[in-house]
């Protein structure tokens, strides 16, 4: 099963190892092939750099990150979804009228169109990717107690 990691799964794996071994069991598959956009990469060395993080857990991102493909957002599908996604969190996509906005952080935007072109199910504790569930990718949400 291949799963699109969302930055606070990606956190999780930093401070726990046995964070990937754990999904394995919480979503009852016996492998699991892991991805990310390279907008969590870059959201994990940020947070890394404002936490003040000692060179050992920086290390770690490294470690965990050469378990995971990182994808690139430069293609054509993946710059029209996020566009996509943006108008339609906001209400302003044409000819599609929703009740309300739901306003989304740029980096989402870019996580979730990345998962929705590549077709992998978005991995999540958070609920900033409801929205999209079912009609631009499906999302998988964790609650966050799972890796404790």
């Amino acid at each position: 099963m291949d799963v699109f990691l969302d930055t606070n799964i990606l956190i999780y794996a930093v401070r726990n190892e046995a964070t990937f071994p754990k999904l394995k069991t919480l979503l009852g598959s016996k492998r699991l092939a892991y991805s990310c956009s390279v907008i969590n990469y870059a959201e994990l060395k940020a947070m890394g750099l404002k936490l003040s993080w000692q060179q050992k857990k920086l290390e770690q991102i490294e470690e965990v990150m050469q378990d995971v493909v990182i994808v690139d957002i430069r293609f054509d599908a993946i710059l029209n979804r996020y566009a996509e996604i943006d108008a339609y969190s906001l209400n302003q996509l044409p000819g599609v009228d929703r009740k309300k906005a739901t306003p989304m952080g740029q980096n989402d935007m870019w996580i979730a169109a990345t998962a929705s072109v590549l077709e992998i199910p978005l991995l999540t504790t958070d609920k900033d990717f409801d929205h999209l569930h079912n009609l631009y990718l499906d999302v998988i949400r964790l609650e966050p107690k799972a890796f404790k």
